[in-house]
């Protein structure tokens, strides 16, 4: 019952240790939100434990409790429902605002 929100989540975001601090991580979250706006997409997500280069390029850390689907080796495991403290990031790509409330993924976590 809450609201539908068409997400680009963001998995393994990283950039080699002998590349870092040469902007090249803003230069690819910059391209992900220039994709994202081509599609009609609401929110990039991500999951990150430091969250420097997403704070700085416009990510806010949120605390919804998130529901997923717990896949191993091809097989559904069941549904995980919980918080991820200080993990979440979200940025709006458009004019709708984030909310308060569960987070379903609606399929596996990326």
């Amino acid at each position: 019952g809450g609201m539908a929100a068409r997400i680009f989540g963001i998995a393994d975001f990283c950039v080699a240790g002998d590349f870092q601090h040469r902007g090249l991580g803003t230069q690819l979250l910059n391209r992900l939100e220039q994709l994202g706006k081509e599609h009609a997409v609401d929110f990039l997500l991500l999951l990150a434990s430091r969250h420097e280069v997403y704070l700085h390029n416009g990510f806010q850390l949120v605390q919804n409790p998130c529901r997923w689907l717990i896949i191993h080796d091809h097989h559904s495991l069941g549904v995980s429902h919980r918080r991820l403290p200080e993990t979440l990031l979200v940025k709006a790509l458009g004019s709708k605002p984030w909310r308060e409330g569960v987070v379903d993924l609606l399929g596996h976590i990326f």
